[in-house]
């Protein structure tokens, strides 16, 4: 294969990555299945597995043979581990034992395999936990954190902020000013009512006051967070 046709298939194959990324397991496998360039690189692996199980002294060891086509699946192919990854695999080590490692059925299983190698995993959001403890880098005026808010029938409020609970002292509806003192005794009342997750700016006066985030703010948080 000539040197631009190498990088013309490694365009396609980033291109078709990122539409198979976008769509379920189901979808991306089916598609996969139908695309003739996944095929062609499939074959390429299929060919390099059965090179691979010619050369085994123990052809007949199903552990060996599981541990050669993983090598070559997870850590050449860099295909992310899956039940689906692990079950393809699993097909093709039994029709291997069967002698049919080069037949059309286990290019079926090579070709899943190939194009789940193509599959971005999705990002992790992070994981936040409202009120909790906080790193003293995130007590610094301006920085938004997460907090736990709870407006009581009497009108009170309470925050759970950096771990602790505190009563809102500050009449204002744009800020919450934090009592002097946590409240302790009242902690396990608090978590066992209903409140609601906030993220809040920690105000210019430092972490005794939090002001309230415009609601674009809020929603951008929540999309990247939850």
């Amino acid at each position: 294969m000539k040197v631009n046709e190498i990088v013309l298939e490694d365009l396609y194959l980033d291109t078709l990555s990122s539409r198979l990324s976008t769509m379920n397991i189901t979808d991306a496998l089916a598609r996969g299945l139908q695309d003739s360039r996944i095929r062609n690189k499939a074959k390429e692996w299929l060919s390099k597995w059965n090179e691979k199980l010619s050369q085994l002294k123990q052809p007949d060891n199903q552990s060996m043979v599981q541990q050669v086509l993983q090598q070559i699946v997870y850590t050449e192919m860099d295909t992310t581990p899956s039940n689906l990854s692990d079950k393809a695999i699993q097909q093709l080590v039994d029709l291997a034992s069967t002698k049919q490692s080069d037949t059309g059925i286990a290019l079926k299983y090579m070709t899943k395999l190939m194009t789940m190698s193509l599959l971005k995993p999705t990002e992790e959001k992070q994981t936040v936990d409202y009120g909790d403890y906080l790193p003293p880098d995130m007590l610094l005026p301006g920085k938004i954190v997460p907090t736990r808010y709870i407006l009581v029938s009497d009108g009170s409020a309470w925050v759970k902020f950096n771990g602790d609970w505190f009563k809102d002292v500050d009449d204002s509806d744009h800020q919450v000013k934090l009592s002097d003192e946590s409240a302790y005794e009242s902690a396990e009342r608090l978590e066992n009512m209903r409140g609601r997750n906030l993220p809040m700016r920690v105000g210019s006066t430092g972490s005794r006051t939090l002001e309230f985030l415009h609601r674009s703010e809020t929603q951008d948080w929540f999309k990247e967070y939850e």
